[in-house]
């Protein structure tokens, strides 16, 4: 749920410098803090734990793209070298 986006944020330049002030502000709070936030007007069960699931979706998406982003230019550099397809290069740069 989140690592397909994730990877698709980070690879595009334009949305991944659009998202990365939104990243930065929601990277800074943990998942667990937004919880009690959001119990506190709600009794039921099922509104809250698909929250929870939301919210740890959303931090493995945050986390895969500022991952992917952080990848070295010497792979980047070698994809180029060996011309490697953009298939290529994401199976192999962004697994290893």
């Amino acid at each position: 749920m989140g690592i397909g986006p994730g990877v698709l944020i980070s690879v595009n330049k334009t949305m991944s410098k659009a998202l990365d002030p939104l990243f930065q502000l929601l990277i800074t709070v943990p998942p667990l803090a937004w919880v009690p936030i959001y119990l506190a007007p709600l009794r039921d069960n099922k509104p809250p734990a698909l929250f929870i699931i939301f919210i740890t979706a959303w931090l493995i998406l945050i986390k895969t793209a500022v991952g992917v982003t952080q990848i070295p230019q010497d792979y980047k550099n070698i994809a180029k070298v060996l011309q490697l397809s953009r298939k290529e290069y994401r199976t192999y740069a962004l697994t290893k």
